[in-house]
């Protein structure tokens, strides 16, 4: 016996029922399509499915009768491209999108009695992409464990970073003798296991590391140190030679505080953020020269990044300006020019130095940050921002409007799922992986976190 219903309104949720036969009430945005069910009799069928839209990880329902519960025995295709095929009770069937299936046709395959029948469906599958995140390693247990990282644990992530061949190199947060807690190690996490390279408690040159930054060969690791714990450092090096194990002093000097380097994508010349009196320098010959000032009073330069052409500077700053800043960068004539606020209170040189908090999106001096820490940059030069006291990650277009990219402003806590609610507890480091994914420093829950766009 054959019964038609109409399809109401898109995506609403299917009432599947067996009453001698099934019946099967659906929903789309098509009013005059129409499904049929099967009359039985042992042969596989399969009528409709449902959602008609989603992205990566969404699962997909078919609805039929007779279907086989041996899972080798079915096969969905979405766009030409594999679904993961989950689960089958003989009525119901359940697979999962994959990553950059597209939006086209739907077909089941199903094999019966040596032979295959394939069902495809007058309504196109719609993929669409969704914002992620997900814990990458950690499990909120504040401890050092090294190991696999399914089972390794971290205490205080603060910077991520990654090699040319894949590694993840985390710096973790560091402190006084005082507070042996405060662990501060780089550890490195390669083919799935979490090492520990260098242990900074207690050493002479650096215990509060504050930046880890590679090297255009990828060969040596420079790391800057707040000296308000022990440690002479204000820069020095970690080298492949020796698998990153010891540190090498550049600055061996305590009255210059570093908080943060970069290096200049086309040069390999090294930069520093100096903490006293705020200002740029560059690293040459074994001395610090002035390049920049960016405050007269003192102000937390807690991060900066060259574009990817190496022409302008990106500065993050915290106390005393909360701001995202950027800078021209000359490399022929070795001069930085046209300092301004990018986004946040609008900080002027040499003075102005403000302290405005808060939790606003919006365009230039009108946005809000609260202690923005690590940034990255994307291929279209948007810059990303872990917003520590705010507990999300910001985004900063090159015209200056930022948005929340991931988290819950100004809501502590631990949530993983869709970006937009989703939760942080001061993630300080963020920094694009080779997959594409943002990788977050969420320090407060001991876990590395994955925003993927899928």
């Amino acid at each position: 016996m054959k019964i038609i219903y109409n399809i109401l309104i898109n995506r609403c949720l299917i009432l599947f029922m067996a009453i001698v036969g099934i019946g099967i009430i659906s929903c789309d945005d098509n009013p005059s399509k129409e499904v049929m069910i099967p009359t039985g009799g042992g042969i596989p069928e399969v009528n409709i499915f449902s959602p008609l839209k989603g992205g990566f990880e969404t699962e997909i329902s078919f609805y039929g009768s007779n279907l086989p519960t041996d899972l080798s025995k079915i096969r969905v295709t979405i766009n030409n491209k594999e679904a993961e095929v989950t689960s089958s009770n003989g009525r119901i069937v359940t697979a999962i999108i994959q990553k950059d299936t597209g939006s086209g046709a739907v077909k089941v395959y199903v094999d019966n009695d040596n032979e295959t029948k394939e069902f495809t469906f007058p309504h196109e599958f719609e993929y669409g992409f969704q914002t992620l995140v997900s814990t990458y390693l950690g499990d909120g247990t504040k401890e050092d464990v090294d190991g696999p990282r399914e089972t390794a644990r971290l205490k205080g992530p603060y910077r991520v970073n990654w090699d040319n061949a894949g590694g993840l190199f985390i710096l973790e947060e560091g402190g006084s003798p005082s507070t042996p807690t405060n662990y501060s190690a780089v550890r490195r996490l390669v083919n799935d296991e979490l090492e520990t390279l260098f242990t900074g408690l207690g050493s002479t040159e650096a215990e509060k590391m504050r930046t880890i930054v590679f090297s255009n060969d990828y060969n040596t690791l420079y790391v800057t140190n707040d000296k308000d714990a022990n440690g002479t450092m204000g820069l020095g090096m970690l080298s492949i030679m020796d698998n990153f194990s010891s540190m090498t002093a550049l600055i061996d000097n305590a009255s210059e505080t570093t908080l943060t380097a970069a290096v200049h994508p086309v040069t390999g010349d090294i930069f520093i953020g100096r903490y006293n009196s705020a200002a740029i320098m560059k690293y040459e010959n074994g001395s610090l020269d002035l390049k920049m000032d960016i405050l007269s009073a003192n102000g937390t330069l807690t991060d900066m990044i060259f574009s990817k052409d190496g022409e302008k500077l990106y500065i993050s700053i915290a106390w005393r300006g909360h701001s995202i800043l950027v800078a021209d960068y000359d490399k022929d004539s070795d001069t930085f020019s046209n300092l301004r606020t990018l986004a946040g209170p609008a900080v002027t040189v040499p003075g102005n130095a403000v302290n405005q908090t808060g939790y606003v999106d919006a365009k230039g001096d009108q946005a809000r940050f609260n202690n923005p820490q690590q940034i990255d940059i994307d291929d279209e030069d948007n810059i990303y921002v872990a917003d520590a006291d705010n507990h999300c990650i910001r985004k900063v277009t090159p015209d200056g409007t930022v948005t929340t990219y991931a988290g819950t402003g100004k809501s502590a806590g631990f949530v993983n799922g869709e970006a937009s609610i989703a939760k942080f507890n001061k993630p300080f480091g963020c920094k694009f992986g080779p997959d594409g994914a943002l990788y977050i420093a969420d320090n407060n829950n001991h876990r590395i976190r994955r925003i993927a766009v899928q």
